[in-house]
């Protein structure tokens, strides 16, 4: 833990409280004349507010006081919400669905603003990480399920709108600070995990300002088992050009499918990652009341998370090779498995990763609210934004191979995790240096926006149903950058570099697996933990620098959106009860271009299992562009039939961007099957 943040926040802390002052105590003993309604019902009373507000279908989450969210994830608070579920990594909420849609299918604005985002490795579409904002400094988070024509598109399930703290809506001073320590059961140090939260507001009459910080540091350990790799078997062999195994080599088969398929797990291995994540949020928003028509706001937000992680994984690559029998079940799987024979039997393999990534959010905004009349009111807001991810988004490894001669049962039909045993034992001092991936990455997304916003109210008899009209156009200008570099190095033919076994120390494998349904009858006892730091001085020593060299993938994506929308705000009686109805519609063009460096085959080159490429030397720009537009209309109704009942209806149209990482315009080449070459790539004309 870096403690000279944690005590800079504590000087942040008494600074603020040196703010506060103590009440004469005239003012204590005057009479009470209202009761102020505060903490959890004041919260539960504004998201109603929200929800009875609003025409189309939305709910709210308020802070139930000055700084204190209902948790410090905003993930987590989110899970609260009908309808909304969370994707948890690393102990903590990042992602959210929405009414049955992905992380990618919900827009996440912060107020109002559409946010950049730049996506892991494994991340699909611009989903928003929460894990990344700590809910200190957010007063509200609205969740719009309906379609409104006055919100930014991008969103299917939902959009999500953080709504910052807003000192002229604050009395007087206020300041809020937390301190949290977490015990974490998965912490492999057993150490309380410290986090440090604060909020201050001041409010000055005609302007006022606001700021408010966050530091966690949290580690965890992350224990599983390798679930990938999965074959479809008579499906391979059209990949290979011949079959790894038959049904025949079953000792068993209970198959019922009527298409025959087996499915058969390629590795049968575990894993464990310890993982260090430190999180730092700042925000500072100041307000000018020019006069009662004007105010001024701008606010600058924050956000980095430094996260790394080291961990192993061991066990065997099965690959279906030398099956000696097996059991395969009604569903057609490969569940018990012997493999290895004379002249091919497996080793007990070890492998090392590691990586560092650092993810650094901001934001500049300034937003002007003008009542240019008591009919008529403008808002322009604009702001500056940027995502950036470095570091290797995919662990770097180092693989230490043992011999091979054992034979690996794979157990995988009870109701434990899938096992695996050796019928041998493999020493320390037998293992020896495999193949190393190094890997960088560099990902950035910069957004600028400019919108203007008016909303004209009603007060004549002409139209009266109409209570007020919504007009606005917004112009957003976004680029994405991604550079990535992989180095795979190998040992030349016939060179072998020892592992001395002072680098590994043998473990029991219960311990690992505390709080697992694990049957160690079945299971290889132990593994062995790898001195990182020695096994990477060795690799350099003996084998080579570990460096990814220079980027081999490198994409740019520039875009451009501009919209407009018109959205009519009505309201009629029916049996003597309001009956609100919104009708809106909302253009949407988009321009796009994407360059990506390619590398152009010049011949076809076969090896004994699959389809190679020579490629000529260096890489070109490969651009391509493309163009949508779209009008996306909605209306929505509620009708109150009694004082505290309303029921609501909406129809609307909405629609997603394609994930950045579809939009690539560069083409890879590869093979399907022995015999087929394949070009793929991504599409920069491809519609919402």
């Amino acid at each position: 833990m870096n403690l000279s943040k944690l005590f800079a926040l504590f000087g942040a802390f008494f600074i603020f409280t040196g703010n506060l002052y103590a009440q004469d105590s005239d003012e204590n003993q005057e009479e009470v004349e209202e009761v102020v309604v505060v903490g959890i019902k004041k919260s539960l009373q504004d998201a109603i507010d929200i929800k009875r507000s609003n025409t189309g279908i939305v709910d709210a989450i308020t802070a139930e006081d000055f700084g204190k969210f209902p948790d410090n994830n905003l993930a987590e608070s989110l899970a609260r919400v009908v309808g909304i579920g969370i994707d948890r990594s690393n102990v903590e909420g990042e992602h959210v669905a929405v009414r049955g849609f992905g992380p990618q299918f919900n827009l996440v604005t912060l107020n109002g603003r559409q946010m950049p985002t730049a996506p892991t490795h494994w991340d699909d579409g611009r989903s928003f990480n929460f894990g990344d904002i700590s809910s200190h400094g957010i007063s509200a988070v609205e969740v719009y399920k309906s379609t409104n024509s006055s919100l930014p598109s991008g969103g299917i399930g939902s959009t999500i709108n953080m709504v910052t703290t807003r000192p002229l809506d604050i009395e007087g001073e206020a300041t809020s600070v937390s301190f949290d320590f977490l015990s974490d059961t998965t912490n492999e140090d057993d150490e309380l995990q410290p986090e440090v939260n604060f909020v201050h507001s001041s409010n000055k009459g005609n302007w006022g300002w606001s700021v408010s910080g966050s530091f966690q540091d949290r580690t965890n350990r992350e224990t599983g088992t390798r679930e990938s790799n999965w074959m479809t078997f008579p499906d391979q062999e059209a990949n290979d050009g011949y079959l790894r195994v038959t049904d025949a080599q079953a000792t068993v088969n209970n198959n019922t499918r009527a298409d025959g398929r087996t499915f058969y797990q390629e590795p049968s291995a575990y894993q464990f990652k310890d993982n260090a994540r430190e999180r730092i949020n700042m925000q500072f928003t100041t307000q000018y009341e020019v006069n009662d028509a004007i105010v001024a706001t701008a606010d600058y937000t924050r956000s980095s998370v430094d996260f790394s992680s080291t961990g192993q994984m061991f066990g065997s690559w099965l690959g279906a090779w030398s099956t000696a029998g097996g059991t395969i079940n009604h569903n057609g799987v490969w569940t018990d498995v012997t493999v290895g024979v004379d002249g091919d039997k497996r080793g007990y393999d070890h492998q090392y990763i590691w990586g560092e990534t650092r993810n650094v959010n901001e934001s500049l905004g300034f937003n002007l609210a003008i009542d240019a009349s008591e009919n008529l009111r403008f808002e322009i807001d604009y702001h500056d934004s940027s995502a950036e991810r470095k570091g290797t988004e995919l662990p770097n490894e180092i693989g230490l191979a043992a011999p091979g001669k054992a034979v690996v049962t794979h157990t995988n039909s009870s109701s434990s995790i899938h096992l695996f045993d050796y019928d041998v034992t493999f020493g320390a001092d037998e293992y020896s240096m495999g193949s190393a991936y190094v890997r960088d990455a560099f990902k950035t997304n910069e957004m600028e926006q400019l919108q203007f916003k008016g909303e004209w109210f009603n007060d004549t008899d002409t139209l009266s149903f109409v209570k007020s009209i919504e007009f606005g156009v917004s112009h957003v200008e976004s680029t994405f950058v991604d550079n990535r570099a992989e180095e795979v190095i190998t040992l030349g033919q016939g060179d072998s570099v020892p592992i001395p076994a002072t680098i590994m120390s043998s473990k029991n494998m219960d311990s690992l697996f505390d709080g697992f349904s694990f049957d160690s009858s079945k299971a290889v006892d132990y593994y062995y933990e790898i001195n990182g730091g020695a096994l990477r001085d060795l690799f350099v020593a003996e084998v080579a620098a570990l460096n990814p060299g220079a980027y081999d993938t490198m994409d740019t994506i520039d875009e451009t959106f501009d919209s407009a929308f018109l959205q009519f705000n009505m309201e009629f009686e029916i049996n003597s009860r309001p009956l609100n109805v919104v009708l809106g519609l909302r253009h949407e063009s988009l321009d796009r271009t994407s360059v990506g460096l390619e590398q152009s085959p010049t011949a076809i080159v076969w090896s004994f299992n699959s389809m190679l490429y020579d490629f000529a030397p260096g890489y070109a720009p490969s651009a391509k562009s493309g163009t949508d537009e779209i009008f996306l209309p909605n209306i929505a109704a509620a009708y109150e039939f009694q004082e505290d009942m309303v029921v609501r209806a909406s129809f609307g149209e909405s629609m997603a961007y394609p994930s950045l990482n579809d939009l690539r315009s560069a083409t890879a080449f590869g093979s399907s099957g022995y015999t087929q070459p394949t070009a793929t790539g991504g599409n920069p004309d491809m519609a919402a």
